[in-house]
């Protein structure tokens, strides 16, 4: 796979995650009546979808970081 293609489907599944931790939250603060369980699973989507989010940020930073360094536009730290 193309690292274009890579990043694609990064940025794809980051708009994903955070298309589905709005629509929880907005499901959890809109209905007032209900089973229970639906805010629980609400719930459970939102803070995975928040953490994928997370993740894949931190995946694209660190892509980020490692691809300045091999064009040579950062300076590699000598102190880690």
């Amino acid at each position: 796979m193309s690292t274009s293609h890579t990043n694609r489907r990064l940025i794809v599944l980051g708009t994903v995650m955070a298309l589905a931790a709005a629509s929880s939250l907005a499901l959890i603060d809109g209905l007032h009546a209900g089973p229970a369980w639906v805010h629980w699973v609400g719930s459970l989507v939102a803070v995975a979808a928040a953490f994928g989010t997370v993740v894949i940020a931190e995946l694209s930073w660190q892509r980020a970081i490692n691809t300045a360094t091999a064009a040579g536009l950062v300076e590699v730290d000598s102190h880690t």
